[in-house]
């Protein structure tokens, strides 16, 4: 659960969005835009809320026993951002199919964290929907890269926020 983090999501689905041609990678790319904008929204007017600050100054993850110094697992790099807006068709879908698993991947794992230790309920609740969202998701970007015959994207094993490793379809 990392507002940085929904915000590069939204990102790439905005591209893909405008880059494909293809109805099933379209639909996919308008829900995370808009699922994810709409989380945006809800962290960040709780963090204003509860004058709480956006950003630290610490490493990222920190909150969740993983600090991490440049960027946080799944995110994508700026080369692999410009690759996606250079591409278009086919080529944009599959390339952004195989940066969203990983991105999304990462994204789990914050939310499963989140869902086990937030100290508020309503952080606890909207983290529990993020990763079981999120899950459903990796597994149909999958089946649509074996429908575009590419390789499915290894999903790694997530925390579940418990100290419990599974893996994501």
């Amino acid at each position: 659960m990392c507002i940085r983090d929904s915000e590069q999501a939204v990102q790439m689905a905005a591209l893909v969005y405008d880059r494909s041609d293809d109805p099933a990678v379209r639909s996919l790319a308008f829900d995370i835009l808009t699922t994810q904008q709409g989380q945006i929204g809800i962290m960040s007017g709780w963090l204003d809320a509860w004058g709480v600050p956006w950003t630290t100054t610490g490493p990222r993850m920190a909150w969740m026993g993983m600090p991490t110094e440049g960027l946080m697992p799944g995110m994508a790099t700026a080369e692999q951002l410009d690759a996606l807006r250079a591409a278009e068709g086919a080529a944009a879908d599959v390339l952004f199919l195989q940066l969203m698993i990983p991105h999304h991947v990462g994204g789990v794992d914050m939310a499963a964290a989140a869902a086990v230790d937030a100290e508020r309920a309503a952080v606890r609740q909207l983290a529990t929907a993020m990763a079981e969202a999120q899950t459903s998701e990796i597994g149909y970007m999958n089946e649509l890269l074996l429908a575009k015959g590419a390789a499915p994207v290894d999903a790694p094993a997530v925390d579940d926020g418990g100290g419990h490793q599974h893996t994501a379809p």
